[in-house]
């Protein structure tokens, strides 16, 4: 079993639910915000979910990539000159391009190392640019929490909360991110 079975089976469904308005306005939200109107790049994006409810003058390119090709299947009727939606391993994928802001929206602790996959995605931003971490509350969770405040800066933070748990969206700046040495 893999993504692509758990979302044919329904698995990801609930992504839709009422009781997951407030969490996905509130990561839409801080990427209007924070996007400066330029490139996004969401990382995880599934069937396109969170990119359908931002506004679209708030960016000038949206790419999603996903590892279920089911997800990216479903998101295709999203893509016009500005979006566009790409099967890729976020644990391979290399973009063409800098970005204004990079979004992983509950897909970093999917990872097999979420803070050496941050840094390197940290080196595709634009000098200004900023991530946003939506991350589930568990306690595994608030221990990469724990380690990444103690590796960068956070610019801004907000707290979501229904009757399935409680949700950090947290948004770094480029600038508070030590990069590593590309050789």
């Amino acid at each position: 079993m893999g993504w692509d079975a758990d979302y044919t089976r329904g698995i990801w469904d609930y992504l839709r639910d009422n009781l997951e308005v407030e969490r996905f306005q509130t990561v839409a939200e801080k990427a209007e915000l924070y996007s400066n109107d330029g490139a996004i790049l969401e990382v995880g994006c599934g069937e396109g979910i969170l990119q359908s409810r931002m506004r679209r003058p708030s960016y000038t390119k949206y790419l999603g990539i996903d590892i279920s090709k089911v997800a990216i299947t479903r998101a295709a009727h999203l893509c016009n000159e500005f979006i566009n939606y790409s099967y890729a391993d976020m644990e391979r994928f290399e973009p063409q391009q800098k970005f204004d802001l990079i979004i992983f929206n509950e897909s970093l602790y999917y990872a097999k190392d979420p803070i050496s996959l941050l840094l390197n995605y940290a080196g595709y931003l634009e000098s200004d640019g900023h991530i946003i971490l939506s991350i589930y509350e568990t306690e595994e969770n608030r221990k990469l929490m724990n380690s990444i405040h103690k590796t960068y800066a956070l610019k801004d933070q907000q707290i979501s909360t229904n009757t399935r748990g409680t949700w950090h969206c947290l948004i770094y700046q480029r600038q508070s991110i030590i990069l590593p040495a590309k050789s």
